[in-house]
């Protein structure tokens, strides 16, 4: 499956091993990522595809999914971090643990 812009993705390699992050965009060989704190729309992390791992799910999936409402259409620093949170705190219900993620 292609990556998509809006798909969250977690790091596999470097200083941020496991952590997660919104794709941006997507060009060539890099995936240019954001979480809405340190890494924004306008200044987002590149990093090389082959160390990231994808999830397919949407970030404004994660948001209407507990029942909450986006601000914007497109991309928003507080809705990706307030998708990504979400997405952390549903794993540790599912796993009833804490995660690297």
């Amino acid at each position: 499956m292609e990556l998509k812009s809006g798909m969250l993705a977690i790091s596999k390699a470097g200083h941020d091993k496991g952590e997660l992050y919104v794709i941006s965009s997507v060009e060539g060989k890099f995936a240019f990522l954001i979480n809405g704190k340190k890494y924004t729309k306008l200044h987002s992390k590149k990093k090389n595809l082959l160390h990231i791992q994808p999830i397919h799910i949407d970030y404004k999936d994660v948001i209407k999914n507990a029942g909450k409402q986006f601000k914007r259409e497109n991309f928003n620093n507080e809705d990706v971090a307030f998708a990504i949170k979400l997405y952390k705190r549903e794993m540790v219900a599912d796993t009833g643990k804490e995660t690297n993620v």
